[in-house]
C-alpha cells in the first residue's frame, strides 16, 4: 500500500510541476545562472537559456516553453549585462552562491 500511495503523489506531484512551469510561459523571470546554459528562477525551477552567460549573474528571460521539467528562456537582450551579485537584490538566492 505505501509503494502505490507514494507512486500516486509522486504522480500529482509531477503535475502540479508541469501546471506549474506551463504557467510561466509568456512571462518574466529573473534567472541566477549555475552553468553557461543552465539556470533557476526566483522560486528554484531549473530554466535552460538561449545562450551562455557566466554562472553566478542573474539575468533575465523571457519563459517561451517547457519540456522535461525545465522551463526554456531567451535572454532579454537589454538585460544581456547581467548583475554580478544577486545576493544583494534576491535573498532567495542567497544560499545557492558560492
Amino acid at each position: 500500500i505505501r509503494k502505490e500511495r507514494a507512486a500516486r503523489l509522486r504522480a500529482v506531484g509531477e503535475r502540479q510541476l508541469e501546471k506549474y512551469l506551463q504557467s510561466q510561459v509568456s512571462k518574466t523571470a529573473s534567472a541566477l545562472v549555475e552553468k553557461e546554459r543552465v539556470g533557476r528562477t526566483e522560486h528554484f525551477a531549473v530554466v535552460e537559456l538561449d545562450r551562455d552567460c557566466e554562472p553566478g549573474n542573474v539575468v533575465e528571460v523571457n519563459i517561451v516553453g517547457t519540456a522535461k521539467e525545465r522551463l526554456f528562456g531567451s535572454i532579454i537582450p537589454a538585460q544581456a549585462g547581467i548583475h554580478n551579485h544577486p545576493t544583494a537584490w534576491i535573498p532567495a538566492f542567497a544560499g545557492m552562491i558560492k
